[in-house]
């Protein structure tokens, strides 16, 4: 039996449906959290935004009533997006940590645009004699995601530990997205937390 569960909504169409496979919520008894179909359970969401939507989950577990949870959400939900945008902001994480995972649906050459994130790491390989194809993942940094060259993105098997020449104000986004996911639905909004940041936007 659950105290509270919260239905998220559909991806295709968030003002007008919530689904059934995107949800959160906690058991009454045990206070254990039940978390399916958001960016902390996914395999291709940076391993740094699966850490903070999981310090954020069970301070929510700890709410009995939706009023506890709104207020969960617009004070410690707000706390932690500032610490871990702080921490993008400072450079001080591991790019190892950032690393986004996609699927190429083309052989890299197929593509005729060169800009996306995905592409633009994979021809860095290419370029240095490892061929990928239709199918296989690759796994990158954002490094310049306004510009319109080719350095957009980084691959992962070429940053080291200490690299840190990633986009934080691109990355800053991508976190009030994750976050969003869980608190949007408790009055906390992606342009809510966005605010809360624009000094490091800047």
């Amino acid at each position: 039996i659950y105290k509270w569960i919260v239905f998220l909504p559909s991806k295709v169409h968030p003002r007008t449906r919530s689904i059934t496979n995107r949800y959160f919520g906690c058991f009454e008894d045990t206070n254990e959290l039940k978390v399916r179909g958001i960016e902390y359970r996914r395999h291709d969401t940076p391993e740094y935004f699966k850490e903070c939507q999981g310090e954020i989950l069970p301070e929510l577990a700890r709410c009995d009533n939706e009023q506890e949870l709104r207020e969960c959400a617009s004070t410690a939900g707000v706390q932690i997006f500032e610490k871990y945008a702080r921490n993008l902001e400072n450079h001080t994480v591991s790019p190892i940590h950032l690393m986004i995972t996609r699927r190429l649906s083309k052989n890299p050459s197929e593509y005729s645009s060169k800009r996306q994130l995905q592409v633009n790491a994979a021809l860095k390989l290419e370029n240095e004699g490892l061929k990928l194809k239709a199918g296989q993942s690759i796994s990158y940094v954002i490094t310049r995601y306004e510009s319109k060259g080719r350095d957009r993105s980084y691959p992962e098997e070429f940053v080291k530990e200490n690299y840190n020449d990633y986009d934080s104000k691109r990355y800053i986004e991508l976190l009030a997205d994750c976050c969003a996911s869980v608190l949007d639905p408790l009055g906390v909004s992606k342009e809510m937390l966005l605010s809360r940041a624009t000094g490091r936007l800047a």
